[in-house]
């Protein structure tokens, strides 16, 4: 534990507090080969455009590039999150602001610390991309938090890197906005994210953005370790061996700390959640556990992290909008956010990336696709995880495939084959185990009860029959509905009354206590319902239907009612930013620019400070309470489940 908040320059000094562990012990590109070259270059003005700010192919074994943030000729912090300052034990200064915006540039010579973005490939959209790298990111160095742990603090936004290929570096306000205040909404929440520190706004300067013109921001933000799938993807692409096993062995030193340790793979043989339900589980080949390297472990690790990541996202309803493998974490958060969205009303379907027409990254298929994007993760290291113990001494010395005879390349392939199988089993078994604990949470249900101690077949059994008796008849009945998906479960853990009617002569909503009906109802089909019972609406199919679902709550309801509860709190937010949120103060704070006023931050700060305390209201402020009524009221259904592009 670190004792006392100090300033971030204090914080810098101190070799306890402050690193940059990835220039330490991975590789540059050749342009600008060390700290001393780079700081060289600063001191001396040298190219720096040349070397710091121009796309360049960089070298076949380099982890990164130096870079360093540009210039502006304005800076303006808008938000300053003093939760994350006192997670970090840093204390805010003028030096902090101008470090965190990229005004003030930081390095030492001495401990090897100076800004430097990172080399990563990537498939996109189901493509492979080729080197993507930080484009528009610099990282900046590491600190210690205040529970000791490394994070890693960068700035996006900061301008032109080796790795922009053909775009400016600009972040433009809007994004950045979402970005800053989704991270810190997620974390408050539960969900494994990045954090955000700063987000400041470049005054000066602008980004051309599909025929508009936009203000310009930057952010700074951190994680334990920025490090992607998309950063193995480049060594395949190239076929570097030795570049992948360095990286992969700074993941399980640095990143991991050498805990990577996982039960027995062979316990997945069996695919306790087969795709096709009711058909026998397949049973796959098991591997020999005494060839276990820890490359298999790692690998494990990754799988495993963003099993429970995407769990949490499907509990909560929540959508990254974009998952390529170059914003799929090692560490399983949530990265790098597209064109993001919460969930408004429960619908499979639902994508918020207006550009992905074909609902790849819709709901229904985060799980699926972030399990491919780990597929693409194990056949970029296919090399390291089909060797094996017995082989890897000899597969770390090739250059080439072709250095590997072709008895050795079957017997990596038959292992790889197996092994990816096999953790594919483990992955399913992990999201859906999470899943259902989060769902069971959000119900008030005890876990325990749920998911009880006992061997995987017989856990995978209860979990099927909480998932078919619990969870799948009430996505059913909130899909037909309408009504928003995480306030339900909030309104619901906070209702105090009776679900039925005492009165068995009442046969009104079929015995269920009307209160309690209207959280499943929109105001409109509840009016519906009510008319109905009251005799003055007959009998029409909008009725029918209404009747048919009152029909599955009331079984719904009984089923729920004969689990045993949990006081589970902190569990279903009170407020969680919605698009239609966003784009107001977006809108409002970009007009007030574009028309030369001194901005009004108060419903950007409002935003922010609800956003990072989702379960407390007491801790809300007491400015722009109209936004905080409205911002909790039912909405129309037009301002409901948007759309953004990928453009930021």
């Amino acid at each position: 534990m670190v004792d006392g908040g100090k300033t971030l320059v204090e914080a810098l000094k101190n070799p306890l507090l402050s690193s940059s562990r990835l220039i330490k012990l991975l590789r540059a590109d050749s342009k600008v080969p060390t700290v001393d070259a780079a700081i060289k270059l600063i001191e001396t003005h040298g190219p720096i455009h040349e070397s710091f700010h121009t796309p360049r192919h960089v070298d076949k074994g380099a982890h990164f590039a130096y870079s360093i943030p540009q210039n502006r000729t304005g800076y303006s912090p808008l938000l300053v999150n003093e939760k994350a300052l006192k997670d970090m034990n840093i204390i805010r200064d003028q030096e902090l602001t101008k470090i965190l915006d990229g005004e003030t540039l930081y390095y030492d010579e001495s401990r090897a610390i100076f800004p430097y973005s990172t080399n990563y490939a990537g498939f996109q959209f189901g493509q492979f991309a080729g080197q993507l790298g930080d484009g528009r990111v610099v990282n900046l160095f590491d600190l210690k938090d205040k529970s000791g742990e490394w994070q890693t603090l960068q700035i996006k936004g900061s301008g032109l890197t080796p790795f922009s290929r053909f775009a400016d570096g600009k972040a433009v306000l809007r994004s950045s906005i979402r970005e800053y205040i989704i991270s810190e909404s997620l974390h408050a929440i539960g969900i494994p994210s990045t954090r955000s520190l700063q987000l400041t706004l470049l005054p000066t300067t602008k980004a051309q953005r599909g025929g508009t013109v936009e203000p310009c921001a930057n952010y700074c933000r951190f994680a334990p370790t920025w490090l992607r799938l998309g950063h193995f993807d480049i060594y395949r692409w190239k076929f570097d061996i030795q570049s992948m096993a360095k990286l992969s062995d700074y993941v399980i030193e640095e990143v991991f700390h050498n805990n990577i340790e996982q039960e027995d793979l062979n316990e997945y043989t069996i695919d306790y959640f087969p795709d096709e339900p009711g058909q026998p589980n397949p049973e796959c080949t098991a591997i020999d556990s005494k060839s276990t390297t820890k490359y298999d472990l790692m690998f494990r690790k990754i799988v495993n992290l963003n099993a429970e990541c995407v769990a949490y996202w499907q509990a909560y309803g929540f959508l990254n909008g974009v998952l390529n493998t170059d914003n799929t974490s090692i560490l399983g958060l949530s990265i790098d956010f597209g064109p993001f969205s919460f969930m408004d009303q429960f619908d499979p379907q639902y994508t918020p990336n207006h550009d992905d027409s074909m609902r790849r990254y819709c709901f229904a298929n985060q799980p699926g696709i972030v399990w491919w994007n780990l597929l693409q993760f194990g056949q970029a290291i296919s090399v390291l995880l089909g060797s094996g113990k017995y082989n890897l001494p000899t597969v770390l010395k090739a250059k080439d495939i072709g250095d590997i005879d072709k008895g050795t390349q079957r017997q990596l392939l038959d292992r790889v084959n197996s092994l990816i199988h096999l953790c594919g089993n483990e992955y399913k078994y992990r999201f859906t185990s999470k899943y259902v604990e989060l769902m069971a949470k959000r119900l008030g249900v005890d876990v325990d009860a749920v998911i009880p101690e006992g061997d995987k077949q017989t856990r995978a059994k209860h979990i099927n029959i909480f998932l078919k008796e619990t969870i799948e008849p009430l996505l059913e009945v909130l899909q037909y509905t309408k009504v928003d998906y995480n306030n339900f479960f909030y309104k619901l853990e906070e209702y105090n009354g009776s679900q039925h009617v005492n009165n068995d002569s009442l046969d009104d909503f079929m015995g269920l206590n009307p209160h309690y009906v209207r959280l499943f109802f929109s105001a409109e089909e509840f009016a519906l319902l009510g008319r109905y019972y009251c005799g003055e609406h007959t009998m029409n199919s909008d009725v029918k239907a209404a009747l048919e679902y009152l029909q599955k709550i009331k079984q719904w309801t009984t089923t729920l009612g004969k689990l045993p509860r949990s006081n589970a709190k902190h569990v279903n937010p009170k407020f969680i930013p919605r698009s239609w949120m966003f784009e107001e103060v977006i809108d409002d704070l970009t007009l007030q620019l574009r028309d030369g006023h001194k901005p009004d931050l108060s419903a950007l700060q409002k935003l922010s400070n609800m956003s990072t305390n989702p379960y407390d209201p007491a801790q809300w402020d007491q400015t722009r309470p109209d936004l905080q009524e409205r911002w909790l009221q039912e909405q129309h259904p037009s301002k409901l489940m948007k759309q953004a592009s990928c453009s930021s």
